[in-house]
């Protein structure tokens, strides 16, 4: 479909269906719908995306009332050769199987909780999700009028941080909770969840990436025989990868799936003098069931300098465990008080940190391959992703260089601090 159709559509079709089908707008009338096609930038490629504005006329307490609401609009790229690589049709199922039965199981679980002191506003709100054979559309509140941003490019600071872990800690104890209340039914969703990453030419990369890190650190004596060793284990980078998103223990929650600062929006205000960062979660369309671990290592990696993780990580990660335990707590107030005393047991902070050690790796493979394309410049990203979507195999050579000893010195860094950590993964 080409821009002018699908703007005509959005205006003749899909904004009258939106109306009609939003629970709170059922009884209102369209009286306007105003477009604007969203260029994708560095960050925004893997969707089509437009801006929305619904003007909706009501009536409250005998009174006509207007309305105005800014809405998000996401489509499947147009390119069938990028829907192909991306393996978008994938990626938008998961996308609206997370809006459509995820987040209202939340919704319940903390409405029966009795919980008003917080909900489920950590997502954004979705006024639409249909998937059909012909396209698929994700219409979400467009959160840039309320001031919502993204974070820093490389490194957050460490209040965004804090925020971020808050977050998907939360999601991920709603996620235990409805597992502990119904396992049928969350089972059941969880492994309708398609894998939209990896794949065979994902291999390739990841090898090259992983030996321009390696060929480096080996170079130093005090790592030469541990590098020996991690070569080995990481010789087939797709397999390892499958391996560790495999849900092992009582520990594997529905993760994010691509959880780092591109998928992270945040708001800083002023309450009663005080500094508050708010946060919203977007982007689920890598959706999976497995250990925290590959959210938590993905954005620590990516999102985090070494230098930052080595004066912060251990006290992020109590926030992280922290607010697991809390939000548990306040799930589970009505039971009796004997029902979280297991708590503390199955989600021990020990726990979640072996659990972190032995699939570590995972985020470091992402960030191998990732970070080199966030550092380098537009045109050089830009000759990148064009390889990349036409799976020319002149990326390859391009990433084992690709942003230069500057990024070379920051991937070799954090498998140091892997490695100092005794992060080894999981073995068959």
């Amino acid at each position: 479909m080409d821009r002018k159709d699908r703007a005509d559509w959005i205006r003749e079709v899909l904004s009258k269906q939106i109306v009609e089908t939003y629970p709170p707008w059922k009884n209102s009338r369209l009286l306007g719908c105003d477009i604007e096609h969203i260029i994708g930038k560095k960050d925004n490629f893997a969707s089509t995306t437009y801006s929305i504005t619904l003007r909706l006329q009501s009536e409250k307490d005998g009174c006509e009332e207007c309305e105005v609401h800014s809405l998000f609009t996401k489509f499947i790229v147009d390119e069938q050769v990028v829907r192909e690589t991306l393996q978008s049709e994938k990626q938008f199922h998961n996308e609206i199987l997370w809006y459509s039965k995820v987040i209202p199981e939340f919704d319940l679980l903390i409405a029966e909780a009795g919980i008003t002191e917080w909900n489920s506003d950590i997502f954004a709100k979705c006024y639409y999700a249909n998937y059909d054979v012909n396209d698929a559309v994700v219409a979400l509140e467009d959160l840039r009028p309320k001031n919502f941003h993204l974070g820093d490019r490389y490194c957050l600071d460490v209040k965004h941080v804090e925020k971020a872990l808050e977050a998907v800690a939360r999601s991920h104890a709603l996620a235990y909770r409805w597992r502990e209340k119904d396992e049928n039914t969350f089972s059941g969703i969880a492994a309708s969840f398609k894998e939209a990453t990896l794949n065979e030419v994902m291999d390739a990369t990841l090898k090259v990436c992983n030996e321009r890190v390696m060929c480096e650190l080996e170079k130093n004596p005090e790592y030469s025989a541990r590098v020996h060793k991690f070569r080995k284990i990481t010789a087939e980078p797709l397999a390892l990868m499958s391996r560790l998103l495999k849900p092992e223990n009582q520990l594997a929650t529905l993760c994010h799936g691509d959880f780092c600062r591109n998928n992270i929006l945040f708001c800083e205000s002023l309450e009663n003098g005080n500094a508050t960062v708010d946060v919203k979660l977007i982007d689920f369309q890598t959706v999976r069931y497995a250990s925290p671990a590959i959210d938590l290592s993905f954005f620590f990696y990516l999102s985090t300098t070494p230098k930052f993780r080595a004066a912060e990580f251990d006290r992020l990660f109590k926030i992280y465990h922290a607010t697991i335990i809390q939000t548990l707590r306040s799930l589970r107030q009505k039971e009796k008080p004997e029902s979280t005393e297991n708590l503390e047991t199955i989600f021990s902070l020990q726990a979640l940190k072996e659990d972190f050690g032995k699939h570590a790796v995972y985020g470091y493979f992402i960030m191998s391959f990732f970070l080199p394309i966030m550092l380098v410049d537009d045109e050089t990203r830009d000759e990148m992703t064009q390889l990349w979507e036409a799976n020319d195999d002149r990326q390859l050579e391009m990433f084992s260089t690709l942003g230069g000893e500057c990024v070379t010195s920051q991937l070799v860094d954090t498998l140091k601090e892997i490695l100092d950590r005794g992060y080894w993964p999981l073995e068959e």
